[in-house]
């Protein structure tokens, strides 16, 4: 059904459209019928497609780089874009990117993880030589 090279494809609720992103990282609507591919106008190198919107119009993307996550729907024919939801928690300190997003056809369930950078605390160890030093026993 599509190309050689495509990767990451959403069938559309209707089964008309495919969308999936070429070998050169740009994403393409495959009519499930056969047909030309074309591409996602206002589709943007850092949109990641969620899933179709219900109408099998648009498409629900985010901003890979954005937290806490904006989603948007983008239509398919024109490229407007529509702010929908704003997903997680302000408090992300420590986040530096997500993770996983999932969002379900109701389009209010999600879930999302967040990728951290684990820092291990800094600690000054002494050895007895650094105590005795430091410290000369009183004799």
């Amino acid at each position: 059904m599509t190309a050689e090279g495509t990767s990451q494809g959403f069938v559309s609720p209707d089964g008309a459209s495919i969308v999936v992103t070429s070998g050169a990282g740009t994403q393409l609507v495959v009519p499930s019928a056969g047909g030309e591919p074309r591409t996602v106008p206002g589709m943007t190198s850092d949109d990641y497609v969620l899933r179709f919107g219900a109408d099998s119009r648009s498409l629900i993307v985010y901003h890979g780089t954005q937290l806490p996550v904006k989603s948007e729907r983008l239509d398919i024919a024109t490229g407007r874009r529509e702010p929908l939801h704003t997903f997680g928690s302000i408090e992300t300190a420590g986040a530096l990117r997500l993770g996983t997003f999932a969002l379900l056809d109701d389009g209010k369930s999600y879930a999302y993880s967040y990728g951290y950078q684990l820092l291990a605390p800094v600690r000054r160890r002494r050895g007895r030589a650094d105590r005795r030093r430091k410290f000369p026993s009183l004799r």
